[in-house]
């Protein structure tokens, strides 16, 4: 059932342990998984860095990729962190970032909240290779931001409040949120926001909700597409606008008449 904007369903599929490891091949389970229930959007929080130069690398790589267009061609879209290691990973010819570097895969770049790449708690990977989307994953913020009003924290400022308040582990039973930091935030954010695309019109294709992504986003650092941002800074707003307005647009009629 298409449900609209708040009314999303979210489903949890568990791909790592209670101590934050896992396997691909559980991730491999969970894609299979999102496409036999008719899963719209999955947003992938891990990953792990893998050496192209050696054989089970590379064959794993090609594997991934193989599953990425497997879900694409299923209508799902497949985000995924890219990783918190403050890299450039243009200058990392040999290694790969996965899930991030599939094929049909949005990759989500970490920024703070004064609209720059994460870098002071932990650093966001970056590179012109990821052809994703930056999107906010929280970091320590020692000056307080102009937008901000009192009545949203209690006075004094502090830097915890730039981190993302996000849901943490289970203690004593009980479900627990913490200030947390990383790209991990970043991918549910850009996920979320291809949700509300899809309550426009659940019948956009991977690549339509990855177009009114990019087409939305805001465009911060250097003009355009850049390295540390790619297509620019998640805006809500400005996708879902665009999303609306292109199915409203009026149809044209062609007809056809002797020359």
């Amino acid at each position: 059932m298409h449900r609209n904007g708040p009314n999303l369903d979210l489903v949890n599929l568990k791909v790592m342990g209670k101590n934050g490891t896992g396997y691909f091949s559980w991730d491999f389970a969970a894609i299979y998984y999102a496409v036999e229930k008719g899963i719209n959007v999955v947003s992938m929080s891990f990953g792990a860095y893998v050496p192209m130069f050696d054989h089970e690398g590379s064959a794993l790589f090609a594997a991934l990729q193989r599953l990425f267009n497997y879900a694409n061609r299923n209508g799902i879209v497949c985000i995924a962190s890219a990783g918190n290691a403050g890299m450039d990973m243009d200058g990392l010819y040999s290694w790969r970032h996965l899930p991030s570097q599939c094929s049909n895969v949005i990759c989500a770049i970490g920024t703070d909240i004064y609209d720059d790449i994460a870098h002071t708690a932990w650093g966001s990977n970056y590179g012109s290779c990821l052809h994703g989307l930056s999107a906010p994953g929280g970091d320590y913020a020692y000056v307080r931001p102009s937008w901000y009003y009192t009545t949203i924290l209690p006075d004094p400022w502090l830097v915890r409040y730039g981190l993302c308040f996000s849901t943490y582990m289970v203690i004593a039973g009980v479900p627990r949120y913490a200030w947390m930091g990383g790209t991990s935030m970043s991918s549910p954010h850009i996920a979320g926001v291809a949700g509300l695309i899809l309550s426009i019109n659940p019948e956009f294709t991977p690549s339509q909700i990855q177009y009114f992504l990019e087409a939305g986003a805001k465009d911060i650092g250097s003009p355009g597409y850049d390295q540390y941002f790619n297509f620019g800074l998640l805006n809500a707003h400005d996708s879902v606008f665009k999303a609306y307005s292109s199915r409203i647009r009026p149809r044209l009629t062609w007809r056809l008449s002797p020359c």
